[in-house]
């Protein structure tokens, strides 16, 4: 039995009291899929998933190299040392993002109640926080 995607649009929107989805266009695409099954979704969305987590790694490291840059340039100078404390804060915040990602999206996902449209809630879930802490970590190097 496949299921309308706009189906999943519609519920998971509804769960947003913001109105429109400003990260919409992050996932649209899978979504709108003509005659795509649940299964063939959620394969676009977790396609999708993999490369935001990618791009947030390459980010993670790109903070991590700038961090032991400036260390380097300011050892004489600073007691501390600047990479070790980027490190450990840049890895307990990438923790606290992974857990309330998880269990926000768990939260979406069981919203669904074991419908059809849970998996496609949670990665979309997913997707948007991903693109949040990217933008969130972008920010911080402008």
């Amino acid at each position: 039995m496949r299921t309308h995607p706009y189906l999943f649009i519609a519920l998971f929107s509804a769960l947003f009291a913001t109105g429109a989805n400003a990260n919409e266009a992050l996932w649209r695409d899978c979504v709108d899929l003509p005659n795509a099954s649940n299964l063939e979704v959620a394969d676009c969305l977790a396609d999708k998933v993999k490369a935001e987590e990618a791009t947030l790694t390459a980010l993670m490291n790109e903070q991590l190299t700038s961090a032991r840059e400036v260390d380097a340039s300011t050892r004489e100078h600073e007691p501390d040392s600047i990479f070790a404390v980027q490190e450990a804060k840049l890895k307990a915040s990438h923790a606290a993002f992974e857990a309330y990602t998880k269990a926000d999206c768990d939260r979406v996902y069981y919203s669904y109640t074991g419908g059809s449209g849970a998996n496609t809630a949670n990665l979309i879930c997913q997707l948007e926080h991903l693109h949040e802490r990217i933008r969130l970590l972008k920010a911080e190097i402008q």
